[in-house]
């Protein structure tokens, strides 16, 4: 009697246990080896639970955010917006020296541009890579910006203006008005004045001297008239901070070795807005595969060559493949065996003019300074042999 007890109790019990361990043994033959084990008492039951489970069983359920602000409806919106960019400021920039005085210049900066227009997802894309304007005090960074809405600049055109340039930020208003008189006297009208000051905001915090020595140049060097300076600064205005004396050459060689002798073809071709290199290459290449007829002694050409806008103001596949008729990895071994092609020279220049005298190179000097560009000149100026890194 107590062994029928004894077993049937035994039995049961091993009954239970069977039926409670044989759901979780076959579920843990099923499941991939990367899951974890948990411990379950003093034993370890193998395999049940995915990783990321087992780390939030026994958490709380996180809580949740409210959504990024992307209109602002009410007051409640402009709050909360506020908060939101503070936060992600002071994450993603904790340490540095905006950190300390985001929470004061913050509020007055981002309303303003709010009442400009602005909409919220482009101010928090702004403030997340110009973070640096917060530094400024924020009666400057707000005199600027009514500057440039009294200019008649959209809102994204501000914010393009705004974007990297450091100067601006703290540059003196009566400044501005003195460059964006000279540009109007220059002869820049309303629109072609907004676009030149979003694509290159530069030209606001740009000195007197420099913008007049470049124009000069293109005048009175290069005998553009005032609306071809107009149309050069309005498509490629970085042109102002180079040295007057590359575009000057840039315009030699086009005008000299490639023929082209209608400026107003020059400034359309946008050449300035591309180094010496490129204007070699695109015209060299052409030359040597007999697309491009260089001009005889009198100007004229043999054959009709491709339009100079063409020639340069295109992109490198669409040059090779509908201009040069190459490919684009022959053009690019083009443009390094040219390279090549252009140190030997400067090299073989420099070894030739250490071997000359010293009243040589005075007379070379003195023939230098006297040479002025004539319009009716009629030889070709010989480019292969001039070094381009000088002044010629």
């Amino acid at each position: 009697m107590r062994d029928c007890m004894f077993g049937s109790t035994y039995s049961r019990w091993n009954h239970s246990r069977s039926v409670q361990s044989k759901p979780l043994f076959t579920a843990a033959v099923s499941l991939p080896r990367s899951w974890t084990q948990i411990k379950v008492g003093r034993t370890f039951m193998v395999d049940l639970i995915p990783v990321a489970l087992c780390s939030t069983m026994h958490d709380e359920l996180p809580s949740k955010e409210a959504d990024p602000i992307t209109f602002i409806d009410s007051e409640d919106d402009h709050e909360l917006f506020l908060e939101q960019l503070q936060k992600k400021l002071q994450e993603n920039h904790q340490g540095s020296k905006t950190h300390a005085v985001s929470i004061k210049n913050l509020r007055p900066l981002v309303s303003r541009l709010l009442e400009y227009g602005c909409e919220c997802r482009n101010i928090s894309a702004f403030l997340e890579t110009n973070h640096g304007i917060l530094v400024v005090k924020s009666e400057q960074i707000l005199r600027v910006i009514d500057f440039l809405e009294e200019l008649g600049l959209s809102w994204l055109r501000l914010l393009k203006a705004l974007r990297g340039n450091t100067h601006l930020w703290k540059a003196s208003i009566d400044h501005m008005q003195l460059r964006v008189a000279l540009l109007r006297k220059l002869g820049f009208v309303e629109g072609r004045l907004q676009k030149v000051v979003a694509d290159w905001s530069q030209i606001l915090t740009l000195g007197s001297t420099e913008l007049k020595t470049v124009v000069r140049t293109l005048m009175d060097k290069c005998g553009f008239t005032k609306v071809d300076v107009v149309t050069i600064l309005s498509e490629c205005p970085s042109i102002l901070a180079e040295n007057p004396d590359t575009l000057e050459v840039k315009f030699q060689y086009v005008y000299f070795r490639m023929g082209i002798t209608d400026n107003s073809e020059m400034a359309r071709a946008r050449i300035f807005k591309y180094s010496l290199d490129h204007l070699r290459c695109r015209h060299l290449i052409l030359e040597r595969l007999g697309i491009y007829v260089p001009p005889d002694n009198r100007g004229r050409f043999s054959k009709k060559n491709p339009a100079l806008t063409v020639v340069m103001d295109s992109s490198d596949g669409r040059f090779a493949s509908k201009v040069a008729g190459v490919s684009g990895q022959e053009l690019q071994a083009f443009a390094k065996v040219l390279q090549e092609e252009v140190k030997h020279e400067r090299d073989g220049e420099l070894l030739s003019d250490d071997d000359e005298s010293s009243d040589e190179e005075d007379d070379d000097d003195s023939w230098e300074d006297g040479f002025e560009f004539d319009q009716d000149k009629t030889e070709p100026f010989d480019f292969d042999k001039v070094d381009y890194s000088k002044k010629r």
